[in-house]
């Protein structure tokens, strides 16, 4: 257990060691990680509960876990993870004595990020019973929550708001929900469904004023972005999304052969710079089926 600590101007804040077993950090502050992360979480941890602490201003990301594979260690796998009711402020972004940021690292600035750090695919680790709910980020400078290489998980109900780019990165994911999220101000997608998901929902999330970064890209600043790379099964239902003029399109989808089944449904889309809706796949016809778009082989519903 580590508890009640505070931990400030340290290269890091709190690391727990590979293959550590039934680990609770709680109610503990970091502040000013001037070297790495807020937490860093290795591989191979079981049983982790990271609940109720408050970490601010880390050079690097402000909660990270960390899988990658070894072949001496084939079974460091994390397992029953849950990062809870946590506060992340001003991940990527140093201070110095009087308080005022000194430099940040863009590259390393998420606010919470579970990932497989291997280089090369195919990736064999990931992490199993995975829980981030309840969680506030702020003022990230990278994404705010970066979810990859996880098989059955949550991500629901947390705050993000302000971010240099996606709210909600999600990738390499099987058998996740995203749900009951409010994303506030991103800089690029408020959601993006990155490659190789299988299984995955996201619904009855909250989206106001994403992608007001003025890039080329423009399905970068999209409310959300559903790319054609091996995603399967993939639900966008019941999503309230709002833009300010900024936001190119609500939903913008790939399509294409990577992409074999989704369902975009009840989704409420105002303000965007252009349509509510982009798909850009013209090699197969859409259903539509109430009101609402889907990709399923012999669904029934009117052909478009």
């Amino acid at each position: 257990v580590v508890f009640q600590n505070y931990f400030q101007n340290s290269s890091q804040g709190i690391l727990i060691a590979e293959n550590s077993e039934f680990v609770t950090i709680s109610d503990n502050d970091i502040d000013n990680t001037i070297l790495e992360h807020g937490m860093y979480l290795d591989a191979g941890i079981s049983n982790l509960t990271v609940l109720g602490n408050r970490v601010r201003n880390t050079k690097g990301i402000g909660i990270k876990l960390q899988n990658y594979d070894q072949l001496d260690y084939p079974d460091y796998i994390c397992h029953n993870i849950v990062i809870s009711n946590n506060i992340v402020e001003n991940a990527g972004t140093v201070t110095d004595e009087n308080g005022t940021p000194s430099g940040y690292t863009a590259a390393a600035g998420d606010g919470i990020m579970i990932n497989n750090t291997n280089n090369e695919a195919p990736y064999l680790l990931v992490a199993k019973n995975v829980v981030v709910t309840g969680n506030i980020v702020r003022n990230a400078k990278q994404h705010g929550i970066n979810i990859r290489h996880i098989e059955g998980g949550v991500i629901s109900n947390n705050m993000i708001n302000n971010t240099e780019y996606t709210g909600i990165y999600i990738s390499h994911s099987k058998e996740t929900n995203v749900s009951h999220n409010v994303i506030k101000e991103t800089k690029e997608n408020g959601i993006l469904i990155e490659s190789n998901n299988n299984l995955l929902n996201v619904s009855f999330n909250i989206l106001e004023s994403p992608g007001t970064k003025n890039i080329s890209n423009e399905d970068r600043i999209s409310g959300i972005k559903l790319v054609e790379s091996a995603n399967y099964e993939i639900s966008v239902k019941h999503n309230k999304i709002r833009g300010h003029n900024d936001m190119t399109w609500g939903i913008f989808s790939e399509g294409g052969a990577g992409q074999p089944t989704h369902e975009i449904e009840s989704n409420v889309v105002l303000n965007p710079r252009y349509t509510d809706y982009r798909f850009i796949d013209n090699t197969k016809k859409l259903r539509i089926l109430r009101n609402n778009y889907k990709n399923i082989q012999n669904s029934p519903g009117e052909e478009l």
